[in-house]
């Protein structure tokens, strides 16, 4: 699991921070609540697990809670991945 947060870290990091507001980021920041990514860097970030981790988020799986934090979109990954 560590490695998933890790990835979903970088990429937020990457994409969506500056330097400094990168260095400040954790695990379990509120993404939505912070507003550190909003509804179109959730379509965003859907897209980069999707495709990373070769898995498929279910329409039923978009609630905000699966997104909020970087630790509960790394849950959601592995349990799709089975792991």
């Amino acid at each position: 699991m560590e490695n998933t947060i890790n990835q979903i870290m970088e990429f937020i990091k990457e994409r969506f921070l500056t330097e400094e507001t990168a260095s400040k980021l954790t695990p379990d920041t509120l993404l939505l609540d912070d507003q550190i990514i909003d509804s179109s860097g959730i379509l965003v970030l859907i897209m980069f697990v999707e495709e990373t981790f070769n898995i498929q988020i279910d329409d039923v799986e978009l609630v905000p809670e699966s997104f909020n934090t970087i630790t509960a979109l790394a849950n959601l990954v592995e349990s799709k991945r089975g792991w």
